[in-house]
């Protein structure tokens, strides 16, 4: 895609240059990466050794007890819980994760958007919006 836009060759604009940062966003991000230019931002808000710090710096063991923190957290939480995925987000590869949280979340509601990404709402934005708002219905209704 990014060859496709011209923008593989050296001395690019700062346009171009956050231009072809946003391909390569969209390609980790959306499941489609032809939606490239609905991906907002650029390069000037988004610091790349920040993930990778993160990363480096959080073992195994770590993210097994954020994640076994995290669930018991939720449990005790009295309001609705919803939860809204893409099912090819890198994160959760078709909601796994979640889908084994609401089985033990019983005020939770998973959408697991098919054919969107992380970025869920340029892949799928009506049926994005249409679960947003049924989420929110659920939480005014208390």
């Amino acid at each position: 895609m990014i060859a496709a836009e011209h923008l593989d060759r050296m001395g690019l604009s700062d346009r171009e240059k956050t231009e072809a940062w946003r391909i390569a966003f969209a390609a980790a991000n959306v499941c489609h990466v032809e939606h490239w230019r609905e991906v907002k931002g650029g390069q000037a808000f988004y610091n790349a050794r920040v993930p990778i710090a993160i990363d480096r710096n959080t073992t195994q063991a770590r993210r097994d007890t954020l994640w076994s923190g995290f669930l018991p957290a939720l449990q005790r939480f009295a309001g609705p819980i919803s939860v809204i995925v893409g099912d090819c987000d890198f994160v959760d590869p078709q909601g796994a994760l979640w889908r084994y949280a609401a089985m033990r979340l019983p005020n939770s509601q998973l959408t697991v958007l098919r054919d969107a990404g992380h970025n869920a709402w340029i892949d799928q934005p009506q049926q994005f919006d249409r679960a947003v708002s049924r989420a929110l219905g659920e939480a005014t209704k208390r």
